[in-house]
């Protein structure tokens, strides 16, 4: 097999794109790198929806525990301590409403990106959850579904 003189490779030749693999790949990689950032960043923004979810109904049923005089202290300090527990932050407390020891809560929890936060230079991811507690004879009056605020 001998190759002709118009088929072997000189720098000018035919054979101009020697590497372009080389650079294919690189590219490939780095779109594989920015889709996996992608993925992680959306299953965190679950994660801590379901995290803030979990904190606003937790400091509420103990907050409504508090009012209704089933535990001692003031029901949002309570609620309160109850999300620094589960690392969020209480932003809104109300006692009271259409029955006695009914609460309604709000919290926020944020949580960054980890590793990916040096290669992707995006903002804390935060999460805002509320949640209404209450002795069972609200729950009766307000069915499951039904919006209430």
């Amino acid at each position: 097999m001998n190759r002709s003189a118009a088929n072997r490779c000189t720098r000018r030749g035919p054979c101009e794109e020697r590497g372009s693999g080389t650079v294919l790949a690189v590219g490939l990689l780095g779109v594989l790198v920015v889709l996996v950032a992608v993925v992680y960043a959306l299953g965190l923004a679950a994660a801590v929806n379901t995290q803030a979810a979990r904190a606003a109904d937790l400091a509420a049923l103990a907050a409504a525990d508090t009012a209704r005089g089933l535990a001692p202290g003031d029901p949002c300090t309570e609620a309160r301590q109850v999300a620094q527990h589960n690392q969020a932050v209480l932003e809104d407390c109300r006692v009271g409403g259409a029955y006695a020891g009914e609460v309604r809560v709000q919290v926020s929890r944020e949580a960054t990106m980890g590793a990916f936060g040096h290669f992707l230079p995006l903002p804390p991811l935060r999460a805002t959850a509320s949640a209404r507690a209450g002795p069972p004879e609200a729950l009766e009056a307000d069915p499951p579904g039904a919006d209430s605020g």
